[in-house]
């Protein structure tokens, strides 16, 4: 994504940004396996999604048989919650892979189920569904505004009342986000005259179909924005943890392979 602040007076460039590459990268990977973008003339690399897709649900099936086998016996809670780092690396491991897991594991699972809606079809039905409402339609994007004096005009008629907030101006359109703790996808919209700038309807928030609602939060709570930065720090320390949880596991059970291999073979020598 790259952006000009440009002197809508003069043109003058005034300041450019342009998002680093390192983020175009990691949003291939995560999106669709580095598979093409429509805006890259594709419709997204199938194949790719298909793979993430799979691959979520497989993980959503571990974090849940995880917590299973983690859940203590009545009045174990006291051990099950304890890192203990007197007896020997194995058990310190095994206590930082439980209580890690299952620390982490209710973002995990937010981010699974949300994030499922964008890899199937069947998967985005049913959750819709189950929340009593039609799947949201795709909106294009919108068309940037062109004619300068309208939108400024119609600018001008809603900034005096929303200046602490978020205004994006398209051509016949304003969006205002409304902001706060929640749905950070809401938004008001403002209807105006392409040609003179007037302001001809606003549609709040409130009153838009259920389906955009839902389809606000399912991005709001799938990227942990809900409650600004510190739902997001908090996201980010549960995914952290939740990537080493697989090194953590494997290294688990290659432990117990070599302890139980050692074993067979003391008692084969006696």
């Amino acid at each position: 994504m790259a952006a000009l602040w440009v002197d809508q007076y003069t043109g003058e460039v005034l300041g450019k940004y342009d998002r680093a590459k390192i983020f175009k990268l990691a949003s291939a990977a995560h999106r669709r396996l580095f598979g093409k973008s429509k805006a890259e003339g594709a419709y997204g690399a199938k194949l790719g999604i298909l793979i993430l897709g799979i691959s979520t649900v497989g993980l959503f099936f571990i974090i849940i048989s995880g917590f299973i086998v983690w859940w203590p016996a009545k009045g174990g809670w006291h051990d099950k919650l304890r890192i203990s780092s007197k007896h020997g690396s194995y058990r310190l491991w095994y206590d930082i892979h439980c209580i890690g897991g299952v620390a982490s594991s209710l973002i995990l699972v937010v981010c699974i189920l949300t994030g499922l809606n964008w890899s199937f079809g069947w998967y985005k039905s049913a959750f819709y569904t189950t929340l009593g409402s039609e799947v949201a339609r795709t909106s294009s994007h919108k068309t940037p505004a062109e004619n300068f004096t309208a939108w400024e005009n119609a600018y001008r008629n809603i900034v005096a009342t929303n200046r602490d907030k978020e205004i994006r101006v398209y051509q016949g359109e304003i969006d205002i986000v409304v902001g706060g703790i929640g749905n950070q996808q809401a938004l008001d919209t403002y209807v105006y005259d392409a040609s003179t700038g007037d302001i001809d309807n606003v549609l709040t928030y409130s009153d838009k179909e259920r389906s955009g609602h839902i389809k606000g939060w399912i991005y709001t709570l799938h990227v942990g924005s809900w409650m600004g930065w510190l739902s997001r720090i908090i996201y980010l320390i549960c995914v952290l943890i939740g990537a080493t949880l697989p090194v953590t596991g494997y290294y688990l059970w290659y432990k117990r392979v070599s302890m139980s291999s050692s074993k067979r073979s003391c008692v084969k020598k006696k």
